[in-house]
């Protein structure tokens, strides 16, 4: 009965997902279904779910990316009203530490369904043993400070680099598997438009991916004018998306009617929903209207289903040429005029910019897409030399200009932004020991406590 189960806090919940107190590789979810947790998320400390930007794989569905919520009891998901609050589309797991309930899954507003995970049974160590650990280490702060602990520099410099290079061959491995799975092209488009997401809706860009794949949107290309391919184009993907201004409830500007035009015209399903979508305090150059007007341009530039052979040719250059440049510019989107010149969003005016795909935004998809992705297709087709000129170009890639975790992490470390970190692979080695070890609270088993001269509690 529910009453004879100890009394326990949402608090204690948060702290055994974020440091992951399970047997990781045996977790099963409420249908039966076999669940591997990749990355746990991001504590949210707004409103809506528990954990952000979580990455599972499901059996039998795949990879996704998302968010997590938390009970202690399944019903609390109805008795909270999630499942009419628009704020809880994107979760993918509803964890529970109880599952009494007949329901398989939990559904989400928009008809989507979220895998229940009960934890009762798959926790690393007994309910009271968790409790003494979470409560004993609640004032344990080991100091990994540069002003605090002296750390050895040569010695972080290589724990970046292999920090760095595990979470290099961890995206190779999940592409490679993709790509046995679902095909060259369509791993990479979705690659990319996972990339157009940023945090906040990296998820809703990989569904869309997922929902238009690359065989339908070069079957619909084929049927409209040439010279008007770039434009039914956007339309189709903000038709799909579910963000045209009459899907959204909104009067829509010229340039908007144009393109709902077309999408009623092209006579297809509208996938998404705007509630799949995140809106709420995005910077207006990361504004999902805006990328897949960019995602628009970028796949008629490689026109559609030949994206491999265009970026393969760049990133070939690239290794053998030293024309690292071109990649770059082969990512970039730029329009000198135009409706999206000085729009975020339809009938929304903003400064004049006519980057849609910046240079910086170019670097991080090189290095967490396009990299991984070219050294998974050498490895299953046995390019040997591609995969070390890959791998050469990876290492020497200058640093990328930085993010939350990174600034977060050389602070922790150094105390201040340090010229230590010079490469795109130091960066990724921050943000791998900052997910593997600082999320989970795992100081002890962190690489960086071995080179320390003195371990130091706060």
């Amino acid at each position: 009965m529910i009453n004879s189960e100890p009394k326990i806090a949402e608090s204690f919940l948060y702290e055994v997902w974020k440091r992951q107190l399970l047997v990781r590789e045996s977790l099963v979810a409420a249908n039966g279904r076999k669940v591997k947790i990749m990355c746990p998320g991001e504590r949210n400390t707004g409103d809506g779910p528990d954990f952000c930007n979580a990455v599972v794989e499901v059996e039998g569905i795949g990879l996704l990316i998302g968010d997590v919520e938390l009970h202690r009891h399944t019903g609390e998901w109805k008795t909270h009203r999630h499942h009419r609050d628009p704020k809880y589309n994107s979760v993918i797991l509803h964890v529970v530490m109880w599952h009494k309930s007949k329901d398989k899954t939990s559904t989400l507003m928009n008809g989507s369904h979220a895998q229940i995970v009960p934890l009762e049974g798959q926790l690393s160590s007994p309910l009271t043993e968790l409790h003494w650990l979470v409560e004993s280490s609640a004032s344990f702060h080991p100091t990994c400070i540069g002003g605090n602990c002296y750390l050895y520099e040569d010695s972080i410099a290589q724990i970046l680099d292999e920090a760095g290079y595990t979470r290099f061959f961890t995206k190779v491995e999940g592409f490679r598997r993709s790509i046995c799975g679902r095909g060259n092209d369509q791993v990479l488009y979705e690659g990319f438009m996972g990339a157009l997401g940023y945090t906040k809706n990296k998820g809703a860009f990989h569904q869309l991916a997922t929902v238009l794949p690359l065989c339908i949107i070069d079957s619909v290309s084929q049927d409209v004018p040439r010279d008007k391919s770039r434009i039914y184009l956007e339309s189709l993907l903000l038709g799909t998306a579910g963000l045209l201004p009459e899907q959204r409830d909104f009067e829509a500007d010229s340039w908007a009617c144009y393109l709902q035009h077309l999408w009623r015209e092209l006579d297809m399903d509208q996938k998404m929903k705007v509630n799949d979508w995140s809106l709420f305090r995005v910077r207006p150059d990361n504004f999902p209207v805006r990328r897949l007007a960019a995602a628009s341009r970028l796949l008629c530039r490689y026109q559609l289903q030949d994206i491999l052979e265009g970026l393969f040719s760049l990133m070939y250059d690239a290794c053998y040429l030293g024309e690292v440049g071109n990649m770059r510019d082969g990512i970039m989107v730029v329009v000198e005029e135009g409706y999206w010149a000085n729009h975020y969003d339809f009938g929304v005016e903003s400064r004049w910019n006519p980057t849609l795909l910046g240079r910086t935004r170019a670097d991080e998809i090189i290095v967490n897409v396009i990299f991984p992705f070219f050294y998974a297709w050498s490895t299953v087709h046995g390019e040997q030399q591609l995969k070390e000129s890959i791998l050469v170009l990876y290492g020497e890639y200058p640093r990328l200009g930085g993010n939350r975790i990174t600034r977060y992490m050389e602070k922790k470390l150094f105390g201040r932004s340090s010229a230590l970190v010079n490469s795109a692979l130091k960066e990724q080695g921050l943000i791998g020991l900052y997910n593997t070890f600082c999320v989970s609270m795992a100081c002890m088993k962190c690489p960086i406590n071995r080179f320390s001269r003195r371990f130091c509690y706060g």
